[in-house]
């Protein structure tokens, strides 16, 4: 991260009490300007938060940072019995948490004690998943399961846009895709996270879902002149007691679209007029 050749930096250490905290920011060249659906989670990192005991503290905090040109998002909350919360963004837009809590119960509440293994809850509570094997070669079906802009043939939405292109390839790592559903039932937006070449893909539904912790996984293999299809999808219902019904509508909707609409819609394509040879040499070539 830091000494890249050419690059210029300035940076400060200071001393957090517990722990030393490194600020660096790079002069030359000088950084990229923030897109507009730039959001704070963006690298996996939230924020970096300021914790104090005593409200005192707190206060002085968050009067030096106002000092300093910081911007509240409110006012400070006091939780009675609890502490006292409050978020500021600084001239540069980064986001900062000033924060105070009591030992005990309100340790335990924002996981400042961590809880022991067994006593952690799964951020996914149900699992659904579905195997086939579909009469085309591994290179076509991959190209047909992440050509997001043919998407909506086979996949249940229509249409189905790419809203963000892929951080290096248009449908790959870091893509989203906006579908909706049929006779206006919503739309939901899907994050591609991780890919392997005619191996594997995970993705996530970020926004639309009516489940929490969504994410999915397509797994391919070749199997005698086959490609076997493994999809699974994981994820938590927000209504408690949910999660077994969610589940089985989930399962027959899986199931309903890999048997009817996908492995048809490649088979007949592969059959079209290009053969298993020319066309997976012709996946392999746009994939490099």
């Amino acid at each position: 991260m830091w000494g890249l050749a050419g690059a210029t930096t300035e940076s400060r250490l200071f001393d957090g009490g517990e722990v030393l905290i490194e600020v660096v920011q790079y002069l030359k060249p000088a950084g990229k300007p923030r897109s507009r659906d730039y959001r704070i989670s963006d690298q996996g990192i939230l924020n970096i938060a300021f914790g104090a005991r005593r409200k005192s503290d707190f206060n002085t905090v968050y009067r030096r940072a106002e000092a300093f040109g910081a911007t509240p998002n409110c006012r400070p909350v006091h939780l009675p019995g609890a502490g006292s919360v409050v978020y500021v963004n600084d001239p540069h837009g980064l986001s900062v948490e000033i924060l105070r809590t009591k030992p005990g119960l309100a340790d335990r509440i924002f996981g400042f004690e961590p809880r022991p293994l067994h006593k952690r809850p799964d951020p996914d509570t149900r699992r659904i998943e579905h195997r086939i094997k579909i009469n085309a070669p591994v290179g076509k079906v991959w190209e047909t399961i992440t050509d997001q802009d043919n998407m909506a043939e086979w996949i249940g939405f229509d249409p189905v846009t790419v809203r963000k292109e892929g951080w290096t390839l248009r449908h790959g790592a870091g893509s989203e895709r906006l579908m909706r559903g049929p006779l206006g039932a919503g739309q939901v937006v899907e994050q591609v996270l991780v890919t392997s070449p005619q191996e594997s893909l995970r993705y996530r539904v970020i926004e639309g879902s009516p489940l929490t912790c969504h994410q999915g996984e397509i797994t391919l293999k070749h199997s005698d002149g086959h490609t076997e299809l493994h999809w699974s999808i994981r994820f938590r219902p927000k209504v408690a007691g949910a999660g077994a019904f969610l589940q089985k509508v989930l399962q027959a909707k899986l199931r309903t679209m890999v048997d009817d609409h996908l492995k048809p819609y490649i088979e007949n394509s592969t059959a079209g007029g290009v053969s298993a040879t020319s066309q997976t040499a012709n996946t392999a070539t746009a994939v490099r």
